[in-house]
């Protein structure tokens, strides 16, 4: 899902320090309903997608990007004139309050039209096949959660060192959201790279 501004901001207000930034994700019951077209299309022999699914989903797929990335602009476009008018000294309240409406009001659109879209993507699918797709990606998690132990320990050492674990910890904070979003492969894609950058760190302090 997208995150505004505003959201941002509201996640860097309630974020807790430490450790708990880094414990293990967890998929959202919404994402775990749903099925993302790449883990779909990645995987189409094995969950038993016939030719018309797999073209169908391709088609909606980039159409559906297409449409998100006008909405998102729409979107980005309102949060700045949002900015702009609390820049102001003195801001205009009822003003700001109406082009936040504005701001709520493409932010919802967008994730209903990706709601729509993901069940349409679901709907197209045979019990079979949901079951198979929900299996892979199962074991997905299973495989990402194994290298945010990795990851995590790699951080606990450098917290101990004293060295500057905030990439790492970034690392863990955008693997969680990731799967929350049930993106299991964008999220191994990010954690390989913190445990590789980890390695590489490491290579440079031996003499």
């Amino acid at each position: 899902m997208f995150r505004t501004i505003l959201l941002a901001v509201c996640i860097a207000l309630t974020s807790v320090p430490g450790s708990a930034q880094t414990q293990p994700p967890q998929m959202d019951s919404i994402a775990e309903a749903l099925y993302p077209p790449d883990l779909l299309l990645n995987h189409a022999r094995d969950i038993g997608l016939d030719e018309p699914q797999r073209h169908s989903i391709e088609t909606q797929w980039r159409e559906h990007r297409r449409v998100v990335f006008t909405m998102q602009r729409t979107l980005q476009q309102r949060v700045a004139d949002l900015g702009e008018i609390l820049r102001r000294d003195p801001p205009d309240e009822h003003e700001a309050m109406t082009q936040l409406d504005q701001v709520l009001d493409a932010e919802r659109q967008i994730k209903r039209f990706q709601l729509s879209f993901f069940i349409s993507i679901r709907n197209r699918l045979t019990p079979e096949q949901r079951a198979r797709a929900s299996e892979i990606r199962r074991k997905q998690f299973e495989a990402v959660g194994e290298k945010m132990v990795q990851l995590q320990a790699k951080i606990r050492q450098s917290q101990k060192q004293g060295s500057d674990a905030s990439a790492a910890m970034r690392a863990a904070q955008e693997c969680r959201r990731l799967m929350q979003d049930g993106k299991p492969q964008e999220a191994e894609a990010i954690v390989d790279g913190a445990l590789a950058a980890g390695s590489e760190d490491n290579e440079k302090k031996q003499p």
